[in-house]
């Protein structure tokens, strides 16, 4: 990352590389822009004595991009991959093809020849997907939202924690287009916060509180996500073409936790409904039969054995003494993707099996689970054998 003196020469290359740059290429250089515009701001703070005497916000802010500053200047020392962030022998990129292209060629049906332009299998009913991510997690081998961004280009938007209210209390004038830039170090912020505050609640947030419904249950009560009432007062319920704004957070849980309760307001308080997996993802995610009923895809493709890493069938490589805290970013985003397919699918046609997913939605579901298969296989191989403690014999 170019330091504050050199930053008006790097953001005229920055801005002419971006352009040349695939989408799914462009989320580091996206932190790596954010870091300039902290830097730029805080050219004066060198020392540990400036730092502890800005505004706690400003102070975090400072901090989190002086760590990611070092991450990301030794990803690039070591020439590794920007968008993967795996080692250039174990990069993956050329096997992650993404699935929210809005314009796919007739060729795309052909999952081979499909890797070149993209694909079109997100459901209809999803709009924006914000991915919060903890600064800790860049650059992270193991991490799987790398490889929702890949998936999902177009799609999702990232957002760094701790760099959220840098510019609250400070004297910022509009910009000279009239926009107000008190997000301008995360723009992806501000879409954030505009998407969590709409009136018509069509944003969830997929997280496990104890008021968290399925997407079926929200989809069938209407004032749940915000739909509203009629001019007799009766509840109206979604026409099946409803599209939604969801909310990602990436993490460990305890980070998770706190980034949850950072961004994300209470429902009491209008903040958008929380979103659980149904019982049929649950049963996917425990290794159960797949949507066809037949042979089980999660067991067969990710399955634990001797020649597929054991995160494979859903779970992260790091592990956690509660099993279900295992579960990755990445596999309980596909389950959410899984559950809105079925639930456009049942709206559209009443007569559709609630166990069933679409052909489109099966292809995105088996796709991104052999892309956690593919990622996690990458990373096994960089990181080396699994280290296991010692048995202590008394």
């Amino acid at each position: 990352v170019p330091s504050s003196d050199d930053s008006s020469s790097s953001s005229s290359s920055s801005s002419s590389t971006s352009s040349q740059l695939q989408p799914h290429s462009r989320f580091l250089q996206q932190v790596e822009e954010t870091i300039q515009r902290v830097q730029q701001l805080h050219t004066d703070t060198t020392t540990i004595q400036d730092i502890h005497s800005l505004p706690p916000h400003q102070r975090e802010a400072v901090g989190v991009t002086k760590r990611l500053s070092l991450r990301i200047a030794s990803l690039h020392k070591n020439n590794d991959c920007p968008t993967c962030w795996l080692q250039r022998a174990h990069c993956i990129c050329s096997q992650i093809t993404p699935i929210d292209n809005d314009n796919p060629s007739d060729s795309d049906s052909d999952l081979g020849r499909g890797r070149e332009w993209g694909l079109d299998l997100l459901p209809d009913n999803v709009n924006r997907i914000f991915l919060i991510l903890h600064h800790k997690e860049i650059g992270l081998i193991v991490d799987t939202a790398k490889v929702i961004l890949a998936a999902m280009p177009s799609t999702c938007r990232l957002i760094v924690n701790g760099i959220d209210n840098e510019m609250d209390g400070m004297d910022n004038d509009d910009d000279d287009d009239g926009s107000d830039n008190q997000y301008q170090l995360q723009p992806s912020m501000g879409e954030l916060r505009e998407a969590l505050e709409q009136k018509e609640r069509r944003c969830i947030v997929l997280f496990p509180t104890e008021d968290a419904k399925t997407f079926e249950e929200l989809s069938e009560t209407a004032t749940s996500i915000g739909i509203g009432t009629d001019t007799d007062g009766e509840e109206m319920h979604g026409s099946g073409d409803e599209t939604f704004d969801v909310v990602v957070i990436d993490g460990t849980w305890s980070q998770a936790r706190k980034m949850h309760s950072r961004y994300i307001p209470l429902v009491e308080n209008g903040g958008p409904a929380r979103v659980c997996l149904s019982e049929e993802s649950l049963r996917i995610l425990g290794g159960g039969d797949d949507d066809d009923g037949g042979s089980n895809d999660e067991a067969e493709a990710g399955g634990e054995s001797l020649s597929s890493p054991p995160s494979s069938s859903g779970r992260q490589l790091r592990r956690h003494p509660i099993k279900w805290r295992e579960v990755s970013t990445l596999e309980a985003t596909r389950l959410l993707l899984r559950d809105m397919n079925v639930s456009m699918s049942m709206q559209n046609n009443k007569n559709w099996n609630k166990m069933k997913v679409s052909p489109e939605g099966k292809a995105c579901h088996d796709l991104l689970s052999e892309y956690q298969r593919i990622a996690d296989t990458a990373a096994r191989k960089q990181l080396g054998a699994i280290r296991t403690k010692p048995v202590a014999f008394i």
